[in-house]
């Protein structure tokens, strides 16, 4: 393994190790299936995903898409006009 990989390697293992995981919030489980261009992967590992863009383009795109569509379900919530498809209800109340 070259050095410049076991660098990479060691500084994404630093990181993983000082920021907490993300986990999908209770409210957004039934907006799930919803998510678009997962590519395949969890709403979660991607998310969590810390690859640079130079390393893995695509999956560093698939990233951006997935936490695109988080924040907006989340801003939606916090204002009240998420509407869980289950309820029929508000996702905040």
């Amino acid at each position: 393994m070259s050095s410049t990989k076991k660098h990479l390697r060691k500084m994404s293992n630093e990181t993983e190790t000082k920021r907490a995981l993300w986990v999908m919030p209770e409210w957004m489980e039934p907006f799930r299936k919803s998510f678009n261009n997962t590519g395949g992967n969890t709403v979660e590992d991607l998310m969590n995903n810390n690859t640079p863009g130079w390393a893995n383009e695509v999956l560093a795109t698939l990233s951006i898409c997935a936490e695109t569509q988080v924040v907006l379900l989340t801003r939606l919530h916090k204002q009240g006009l998420l509407i869980n498809p289950i309820t029929k209800k508000p996702t905040n109340s």
